[in-house]
């Protein structure tokens, strides 16, 4: 499968799972798919717009370093990726992807 945000897009505000060796799966909701780089007009930035960044919400007393997590879900089904931790929301924690597949 490749990993798109159209893909991401239609998973939005489902379950995922986070997995990691000392908590085991953690509850993750996919709240946010934000593509990348659209206001840009050139060569460049036909490569630049296929990025985009992932914000799942974990639930506030996870903590996650930022490292490569397997996350999981019923319709995507299970990959690796790099998640950082960045500034909590009211509702819970927050775990943010950006992907940047470049020309290919």
């Amino acid at each position: 499968m490749k990993l798109t945000a159209q893909e991401f897009s239609s998973h939005l505000h489902e379950k995922f799972f986070i997995c990691h060796e000392d908590s085991g799966a953690i509850d993750a909701e996919l709240i946010e798919v934000a593509k990348l780089g659209d206001h840009f007009r050139d060569k460049e930035a036909q490569m630049a717009s296929r990025a985009f960044s992932l914000v799942f919400r974990v639930p506030r007393q996870a903590v996650l370093p930022q490292r490569i997590y397997t996350v999981e879900n019923d319709g995507m089904g299970s990959m690796d990726i790099f998640l950082v931790p960045i500034m909590p929301d009211q509702e819970g924690g927050r775990m943010e992807a950006v992907f940047n597949p470049g020309p290919f």
